[in-house]
């Protein structure tokens, strides 16, 4: 985990930090190098970059641009700083979802949209289908896992993937 620092001390209690031109940095409360509950880092032009939030079991997470457009939305549900078990939103500049994905036990699903708003790629448990911009269906994937016995009682997996292609006219 990031431990944040200052003079080569663990920060505790409430801290901010600086750009060399005065704006703010970084601003957050901190507990042993650790923050406490939230966390807010800025662009040099004193627009918000990141804003964390922290609970007992999950964190947070709003990203903006230098504009201070939203880009991407975070809640992550194990706490780690590493995503595992999470929901996420991205967004383009002009606001418009650009991709929805979340994992739980494993599984990633994902619907990711063109700019134009039309669906770009979907990804379920057991299948994936992409799209071409104009809406048509472009490649479909479906798969299975398969249990095989082996000889001497153990067993292993058989993965087969069925592909199925289309032109741009479907």
């Amino acid at each position: 985990k990031t431990v944040y620092e200052t003079c080569g001390e663990p920060i505790d209690g409430y801290q901010k930090d600086y750009y060399p031109n005065g704006s703010i940095k970084i601003r957050g409360t901190f507990i042993n190098g650790q923050p406490k509950d939230s966390l807010v880092t800025f662009y040099p032009n004193g627009a918000v970059k990141k804003r964390l939030i922290f609970s007992d079991k999950e964190i947070f997470s709003e990203e903006y641009d230098s504009l201070f457009n939203l880009v991407k939305v975070i809640h992550n549900r194990n706490k780690a700083d590493f995503l595992t078990d999470y929901d996420m939103i991205e967004y383009y500049g002009n606001g418009k979802v650009k991709l929805i994905q979340s994992e739980t036990d494993g599984f990633v699903l994902i619907k990711e949209f063109f700019p134009n708003g039309h669906l770009k790629t979907e990804q379920a448990r057991k299948c994936r289908s992409e799209y071409f911009e104009n809406g048509k269906l472009s490649v479909r994937y479906k798969w299975k896992r398969k249990r095989v016995k082996e000889a001497g009682g153990g067993h292993s997996f058989k993965f087969e993937v069925l592909k199925v292609a289309f032109d741009f006219m479907g």
